[in-house]
C-alpha cells in the first residue's frame, strides 16, 4: 500500500511492518535536488509515527540514482557563503536521519549510482546491487567533491586508501568493484531477484539488531589515516597524473579525506561543507561546469 507519493519518491507499507522508499522521479530521473530532499524529509517524519522495523531503499527508474542536480548546482554557488552552507547542511539531515533510523535500513541498487547515489547508499546499513550496474563519484570532472557525506562515510567504510582511487580518480567502476572494497555487500545476478533478496536481509536484520547496530558504530568511528609519507607521495602522483582544472578538486578531496579519518562525523561533515563551498566558487569549476552544460 503506498502511503507517499510524491513528485521524486513513493513509500510503500510492505508486509510485517516493513517500509520501502522507492525513488520513481516523475521526470525519470532520481536527482538529488530539492524536491527530493524535501520528500525524504517527509518521509522520515512519516516513518517516525509508525512502528516500522525496518526500511528497503529502491528505485523504480532504470537509474538508481543519477546524482545531483546541475541546474540547482549553479544557481547555489553564486549565493553567499552562509547561505550555501545553509543549503549543504539541508542537503545533509536527509541522509543523516536515514543513517541514524531505530531500526536497518537495506538499499537496493537496480542500476548506475552517481555522486549523490552512493551517498545514499553509503546512509544504509546494507547494500545488494546487480552485478552489472556503475557506481562511482565523478564529481572531481566538474572541479568539486562529493557534498554529502561521501568524503567522510566512504573512509570509514572501505578505508581511506580505496576511498581516495573512488573519489580522487572520478573514475566510474563496475559493482565488482564495488563488491570487492567492500561498498556492496552482495552482487544479484537476477534483476527479478534484487528486491526480494533485499526485503529478505531487511528482515533477518531486524531481528539482528546487533548486525546493523555494529555498522552504525563503524560509520561513526574514526578510521586511520594514511601516513604523511604516503599522503605526499599519493598527491605527487596526483599532480604528474592530473596537471589541469581538475587538479584542484583531487588535492582537496586528498586532504579532506585525510583530515576527515580522524574527526567525528559531525565535525568532518562540517569540514566537507566549507571545502564544497571554496571549490563550488572556484573559476575551475565554473569552467567545468559550463563546458558540461554546453556538451
Amino acid at each position: 500500500m503506498v502511503v507517499f507519493s510524491g513528485q521524486k519518491i513513493h513509500l510503500i507499507a510492505l508486509c510485517d511492518s516493513f517500509f520501502e522508499l522507492c525513488f520513481n522521479s516523475q521526470s525519470g530521473i532520481n536527482k538529488f535536488d530539492q524536491q527530493t530532499l524535501k520528500e525524504i524529509n517527509q518521509v522520515l517524519i512519516l516513518l517516525s509515527s509508525t512502528d516500522a522495523q525496518g526500511l528497503l531503499i529502491s528505485s523504480a527508474q532504470k537509474v538508481f540514482f543519477a546524482g545531483g542536480d546541475i541546474d540547482e548546482f549553479v544557481e547555489r554557488f553564486v549565493l553567499p557563503d552562509a547561505e550555501v552552507l545553509g543549503q549543504l547542511q539541508a542537503f545533509n539531515q536527509p541522509l543523516t536521519g536515514l543513517s541514524q533510523l531505530p531500526f536497518p535500513v537495506v538499499c537496493a541498487i537496480n542500476g548506475a549510482a552517481l555522486g549523490g547515489g552512493v551517498e545514499i547508499a553509503l546512509a544504509s546499513d546494507y547494500r545488494l546491487a546487480l552485478s552489472d550496474i556503475k557506481i562511482g563519484f565523478p564529481e572531481v570532472s566538474l572541479g568539486i567533491i562529493p557534498g554529502t557525506g561521501g568524503t567522510v562515510r566512504l573512509p570509514r567504510l572501505v578505508g581511506v586508501e580505496n576511498a581516495l582511487q573512488w573519489i580522487c580518480s572520478g573514475n566510474i567502476f563496475h559493482a565488482s568493484d564495488a563488491k570487492a572494497i567492500g561498498l556492496i555487500d552482495a552482487l544479484i545476478g537476477d534483476e527479478n531477484r534484487l528486491k526480494k533478496d533485499a526485503l529478505t536481509k531487511l528482515k533477518e536484520l531486524a531481528i539482528n539488531p546487533d548486525t546493523w547496530k555494529k555498522h552504525r558504530e563503524k560509520q561513526c568511528s574514526k578510521v586511520e589515516p594514511l601516513s604523511n609519507k604516503e599522503q605526499e607521495k599519493y598527491l605527487s602522483s596526483l599532480r604528474k597524473q592530473h596537471a589541469g582544472l581538475t587538479l584542484n578538486a583531487r588535492i582537496a578531496a586528498t586532504t579532506l579525506i585525510q583530515k576527515a579519518a580522524g574527526k567525528t562525523m559531525e565535525s568532518a561533515l562540517e569540514e566537507e561543507h566549507h571545502v564544497v563551498i571554496d571549490l563550488g566558487k572556484s573559476d575551475d569549476s565554473k569552467k567545468l561546469v559550463q563546458k558540461f552544460i554546453q556538451s
